[in-house]
């Protein structure tokens, strides 16, 4: 099955939705980790400060997001479409660095 752009960008949204969702489940100290360091692009010693926690907090509440986004895509890809994780997997490591 060849894939266009078209293609493609449907996915990426499919993606966003999904690590949307799974990241507003989170407890809230971890999603607030997750959205400072990933989406506003924060440094574990910004988001250290502004949340008051130590930056090991950061990096071990930042290690427990990321492991449940993993977790929960796999899940989501393997029980629903198998094929389609590999074609995602691409996008999902860009998300996430």
């Amino acid at each position: 099955m060849a894939y266009t752009h078209v293609q493609e960008d449907i996915n990426f949204l499919e993606l966003q939705q999904l690590i949307d969702d799974i990241q507003r489940n989170l407890p809230p100290l971890i999603q607030k980790v997750y959205e400072l360091r990933c989406v506003r692009n924060f440094s574990a010693k910004e988001t250290a400060k502004v949340l008051g926690i130590a930056e090991s907090t950061v990096y071990n509440n930042l290690s427990s997001a990321l492991v449940c986004l993993r977790n929960e895509l796999t899940l989501q890809y393997t029980t629903n479409d198998s094929g389609k994780l590999k074609i995602l997997l691409p996008i999902l490591l860009l998300l996430l660095n």
